[in-house]
């Protein structure tokens, strides 16, 4: 039997991610108090995250926020919250499995080629380009083979560069979230764009500052933790006169709430797995093509903490190039083969001997099945495989992020896939408003009766936490403009 209605706000948001976070604020900003903020875990901040650690953080979800002129950016600095410290990943040292370092100049000439070639994926409208590729992953190989085949390096040289680019390819994979660079949208590639400025900035003191600044500043009574929506009941007409159920949400503990409309900001992981039994009646047809050929893919980071840093000071981090040759070594097993999904550690800053690695692919799920202590013991291993030294100093702290085993998540972020292609499908699908009608006083109106918020959602700046602030904004100022004004 379940419990009475606990509520008829005029709108609920889903989820208290930093898209719900500024679907929220948009409406304290316009002094719109009648809503609630759903959030089904015990702690604001999706994929936001920041930890204790020592005497300072790390950032178990977003590390950066990309760009200094996005909306989300100009309200960080507005608040002195960002460092002036300049981040960046996937630096330093690159060392090659036979213990020698990669000269940094072949390393600058491959990625200047890659980077090259994305550039020009960006652009690509030549439409016999497109068929032939499709997607990122084969543009990349063949455009790399031809480049190969037309240079004068010797072998030695060739097979370096073959590594480095099975490292550029590990990157991307990472830096995409997705399983291979195949899934990835050659035609959708251009879509993503960059707000201007430095794309590697901080916070001064973690990500969690904008969380708490914005939530300091909603009603206090309007927000509610551990409140899992499991159900949305909906429909697209309602007659005030006759009834004011136009939707109504059954939490996990069976409580319901009544609404008019309803803003889901919740992951497009957590969307793909539990979409068809969350929507009663099914979504129209374009909004579920839209969550099942989104990519959704999964990364997950890897914090050593050694106490006192043993590399040198100058040192930026260790990145890992393999040579095709000696994979053999992961069949001997003297090495766990999902170490070879992680490119290589940086060194975090404003820390004392603290490395954080990055793992994409089929290793990134593999780490969430094992101890930390057992990820720590195989990084360990692997750091001796290629600096080939044996004392190195034991790890005191490990910590590896599991972002899909939390279910309310299951995952990192989005990117384009070539299904998206087959289905004439954008970010921007889901962004468009599930319209209906509101019938008061013998007067109608078409209103948003369900919006979806998130990066998920955003056609230029999906995977970004600045992308899925401006949704958050948009979809709030939609429902006011519409349910509000109007009436």
């Amino acid at each position: 039997m379940k419990i009475q209605p606990i509520g008829k706000p005029e709108v609920v948001i889903i989820g208290a991610g930093i898209a719900g976070l500024a679907a929220a604020k948009a409406l304290e900003d316009a002094n719109f108090k009648n809503y609630l903020l759903l959030e089904a875990q015990e702690q604001i901040g999706g994929r936001i995250q920041s930890l204790l650690w020592n005497e300072n953080w790390i950032e178990y979800g977003a590390q950066f926020l990309h760009g200094s002129q996005s909306k989300l950016a100009n309200l960080c600095y507005e608040k002195e919250l960002l460092s002036n410290i300049q981040c960046k990943d996937g630096e330093g040292i690159f060392l090659s499995d036979n213990g020698f370092e990669i000269d940094l100049k072949l390393v600058q000439e491959i990625d200047n080629f890659v980077r090259n070639i994305l550039e020009e994926c960006e652009n690509c409208e030549n439409q016999e380009v497109q068929n032939n590729f499709e997607n990122i992953g084969r543009i990349l190989r063949s455009r790399f083979k031809n480049y190969l085949q037309q240079s004068n390096d010797i072998t030695d040289v060739k097979d370096i560069k073959k590594g480095i680019f099975d490292w550029m390819t590990r990157f991307l994979i990472i830096d995409n979230s997705c399983f291979t660079l195949d899934e990835l949208s050659l035609k959708g590639w251009g879509n993503f764009k960059f707000v201007g400025g430095p794309e590697y900035l901080s916070f001064k003191a973690g990500y969690n500052s904008i969380l708490k600044f914005i939530a300091d500043n909603l009603d206090p009574n309007n927000l509610r933790l551990n409140s899992a929506v499991e159900v949305i009941e909906w429909q697209q007409n309602i007659n005030i006169n006759e009834s004011e159920k136009s939707i109504i949400l059954t939490l996990s503990n069976e409580k319901q709430i009544f609404t008019k409309c309803v803003i889901i900001t919740c992951s497009l992981g957590h969307l793909k797995e539990n979409y068809q039994k969350m929507f009663v009646p099914p979504l129209p047809c374009n909004y579920t093509l839209a969550i099942e050929c989104l990519g959704f893919g999964l990364i997950n980071k890897i914090f050593l903490d050694f106490g006192q840093s043993w590399w040198k000071p100058e040192t930026k981090g260790f990145q890992f190039i393999w040579h095709k040759n000696n994979i053999n070594v992961f069949s001997e097993k003297s090495l766990a083969t999902w170490t070879k999904d992680l490119t290589g550690f940086d060194v975090l800053q404003n820390h004392q001997g603290v490395l954080l690695g990055w793992v994409g692919g089929q290793g990134a799920s593999i780490i969430e099945t094992l101890s930390e202590e057992e990820v720590a013991t195989d990084c360990l291993n692997l750091f001796k495989y290629f600096l080939k030294i044996d004392n190195i100093p034991t790890v005191q702290r490990c910590v590896r992020t599991q972002w899909n085993a939390n279910k309310y998540i299951r995952g990192s972020y989005s990117h384009i896939s070539v299904n998206c292609d087959r289905k004439k499908i954008t970010p921007g699908t889901l962004a468009e408003p599930i319209w209906g009608t509101i019938t008061q006083q013998n007067c109608t109106k078409i209103v948003p009766v369900i919006m979806f918020a998130g990066e998920g959602t955003h056609d230029n700046f999906y995977s970004t936490t600045h992308g899925a602030y401006e949704t958050g904004l948009n979809q709030a100022q939609t429902f006011l403009r519409y349910h509000v004004n109007q009436f």
